[in-house]
């Protein structure tokens, strides 16, 4: 009995012996295996960084050329917009210049208008003035002419007032006071107006 329980201790001593080797052996393995799964990580990663940096690297390089591209073009656009408002603001401008200058040349047109219409009013005027004096002596000759033909007659060292005219050929005019017969009657207001010649005397003799 003894010696059957011997050899069964004996027997899960090697079998014990047994699962811690092979347990050491496993671990050993685990350890390498994580050793070399933590060696190609770290060589992964250092790759994944290589690569990303390399990324990195092109696009900032392409980021890089598009915008130095978006500048040219930019600029280019830039450069083309502000000569094409230079040539409309030329032409706005040369197009303003002439309407000044066509108003100018109104304004112009307008005051040497004014002017010869300035002069033709007061040559208008000074006609009008002088057909007024006209008009003024003529009315002061006519207001003559009725005091004249209200002035009566004298007959025989008589003077009779007549309110509506001396009858012809009777009539006592001033301007033909001390006139001889067949002499031209003028006015005293208007001497380069006569008319026929006196008849007779001033008594109509």
């Amino acid at each position: 009995m003894k010696a059957y329980l011997d050899g069964m201790q004996q027997n899960l001593t090697q079998q014990m012996e047994g699962v811690r080797q092979d347990l050491s052996q496993q671990i050993v393995e685990t350890r390498e295996h994580a050793e070399q799964l933590n060696q190609e990580s770290r060589q992964h990663a250092e790759q994944l960084n290589q690569e990303t940096r390399q990324h990195a690297e092109q696009l900032n390089q392409e980021t890089r050329q598009h915008v130095e591209q978006l500048n040219q073009d930019t600029r280019r656009d830039l450069t083309a917009h502000a000569e094409q408002l230079n040539r409309e603001t030329g032409i706005l401008i040369e197009a303003v210049r002439y309407q000044v200058q066509l108003v100018a040349e109104g304004v112009m047109t307008v005051n040497e208008k004014l002017d010869r219409f300035h002069d033709e009013v007061e040559a208008q005027i000074f006609g009008l003035d002088k057909r007024v004096m006209r008009l003024e002596a003529q009315r002061r000759s006519g207001s003559d002419i009725w005091q004249w033909l209200k002035a009566g007659v004298v007959e025989q060292g008589v003077r009779t007032v007549a309110k509506a005219g001396s009858p012809t050929p009777n009539m006592v005019r001033p301007a033909t006071a001390g006139a001889q017969a067949g002499e031209p009657i003028c006015s005293a207001a208007a001497p380069s107006r006569c008319s026929a010649t006196v008849p007779g005397g001033v008594d109509g003799s």
